[in-house]
């Protein structure tokens, strides 16, 4: 089965995070968590070029595209660690009459999408950070030990991520396989988001707790999304009943 993103829908992702990053920087999530809200002016940016409308139809004036493009723009407000209820905002569909399956598998493929793109945002500031600090003379992620953590969480997010688009992939197809999937990718993808978390703040000691640090943006994000819609656990056991094991 062929998972490629068409251009289009690559066009979409870039898109969303060109935004973000203009309007969505770690100082303002920081400003926004401090706040207790949202990114002010993010949600009207996003209603401007049709994101929060992505599921409605043309004719309502959504862009009348899919759960696979729904959960692009949810990867990208995970890395971007964008505050707020975005799995509602994007993933509910005001103009279906949709099951309480359905939109409960929406989410849970959501919040895989999301968990995902923020495992890649806490791996790219482990990166940056021992490439930059030095120790004993060398880099700090010139030593074999960091370099297992890293890799530890790269693998993790690796296998998570395509097991998120199949099943964005499944539930646009109405596939009786979605659930299935839904749940596999939110395990995945909550195993790989609460590891990377783990490895992550390993290569950057005590300094990512520090307030002052973005590191503990995201991982505050992590272990909040981590539980919603099925902990990995939870969504092993509805896989293990599914199938009759």
């Amino acid at each position: 089965m062929d998972f490629s993103f068409t251009e289009e829908q690559q066009g979409l992702a870039q898109v969303v995070r060109d935004l973000l990053a203009a309007k969505c920087t770690a100082e303002h999530v920081r400003a926004a968590t401090e706040a207790g809200g949202d990114v002010p002016g993010l949600h009207d940016a996003l209603a401007q070029m049709g994101v929060v409308a992505i599921l409605q139809a043309e004719e309502s004036g959504g862009l009348g595209l899919g759960v696979v493009e729904a959960c692009l723009a949810l990867h990208e407000l995970g890395f971007a660690g964008a505050p707020g209820r975005w799995l509602e905002v994007l993933l509910t569909d005001h103009a279906t009459a949709n099951s309480d399956q359905d939109r409960a598998l929406r989410y849970t493929t959501g919040a895989a999408a999301m968990l995902c793109g923020l495992a890649r945002r806490m791996l790219d500031l482990a990166l940056q950070h021992v490439k930059a600090r030095e120790q004993f003379g060398r880099p700090v992620g010139s030593f074999q030990a960091v370099q297992h953590h890293l890799a530890d969480a790269r693998l993790k997010i690796e296998f998570a991520a395509p097991m998120v688009w199949r099943a964005a992939f499944e539930l646009d197809a109405a596939s009786p396989q979605a659930a299935v999937a839904a749940w596999s990718a939110k395990s995945l993808a909550t195993e790989a988001a609460l590891l990377t978390a783990t490895k992550s703040l390993q290569c950057h000691g005590a300094m990512g707790y520090a307030h002052e640090h973005d590191l503990q943006l995201f991982m505050k994000q992590v272990w909040a999304l981590a539980p919603q819609h099925g902990d990995a656990a939870a969504c092993r056991r509805h896989i293990a009943t599914a199938l009759d094991l």
